[in-house]
Parts: structure tokens; C-alpha cells; sequence
């Protein structure tokens, strides 16, 4: 998608499995500019340690982990977007 130019920027960026992470770089970040990042991570990985490299590309960018934050829920208005959180 980068080298065909179809990346678009995003609303939101979600990692749902750490190997997903791994498929992601730095011009992909650029190219998506995501307005939130949300981690899907089970609690013994509060800290995101499996995304360790992905929490590295995403410095800078509004972070949500549902370990620490329970579900998450996005709204969105088509301009602004509005994260809900339930434990």
C-alpha cells in the first residue's frame, strides 16, 4: 500500500496481536498519522512489552492499552474523534 500510495491517513490504529506489530514501520506510521493507537493487550502485559518496537514507532502519538484502560470504544463525529474507556 505505501509504494502504491494507498495509505491514507487513519482515525485510529489498532494492534490486536503482538506479531502485528511486527509488520509495523516507521513510514507506515507517517503515512496513517493514526489520531489514537490502541493496544489490545491481556492484563500480564499492562505494560505493552510484546509491542515493545510498535510503543517505540508510536512515541508521540495518543496511546490507549486495554489492559489498562478495559474496553475501548471510539466515537467519532467525522472530524473529531472521542475514545470511551469501560473497566
Amino acid at each position: 500500500m505505501l509504494a502504491n500510495g494507498l495509505a491514507r491517513p487513519a482515525a485510529a490504529l489498532v494492534l490486536g496481536d503482538p506479531a502485528a506489530g511486527a509488520a509495523l514501520t516507521a513510514d507506515w506510521v507517517a503515512a496513517i498519522n493514526p489520531q489514537a493507537a490502541l493496544i489490545s493487550a491481556s492484563a500480564e502485559n499492562a505494560q505493552g512489552d510484546a509491542f515493545r518496537e510498535s510503543l517505540r514507532l508510536l512515541a508521540g502519538y495518543s496511546m490507549l492499552n486495554t489492559a489498562q484502560s478495559g474496553s475501548l470504544t471510539l466515537l467519532t463525529d467525522g472530524q473529531r474523534l472521542w475514545v470511551e474507556t469501560k473497566r
